[in-house]
């Protein structure tokens, strides 16, 4: 198996945002979360949903895409 390198920086320049799933709290990715906010060019945004949002809240979880798509 090859290893995957990447050429460019994460987000290749594109505006970042991390989406933390907190409620309830998972604590194998709070780790991420820590990581993701001490990033100084990354969005850090949170929703009260569990880690599987998608499956469980997608309305939910597109709606906050949109809302960070469109700046807000």
């Amino acid at each position: 198996m090859d290893a995957l390198r990447l050429e460019n920086p994460l987000g290749n320049g594109r505006p970042k945002t991390y989406i933390a799933c907190v409620d309830p709290p998972f604590a194998a990715v709070a780790s991420a979360h820590e990581w993701a906010v001490a990033q100084p060019d990354w969005r850090y945004v949170e929703i009260a949903i569990g880690h599987d949002a998608m499956v469980i809240a997608p309305e939910l979880l597109s709606a906050t895409l949109l809302r960070i798509a469109e700046g807000g």
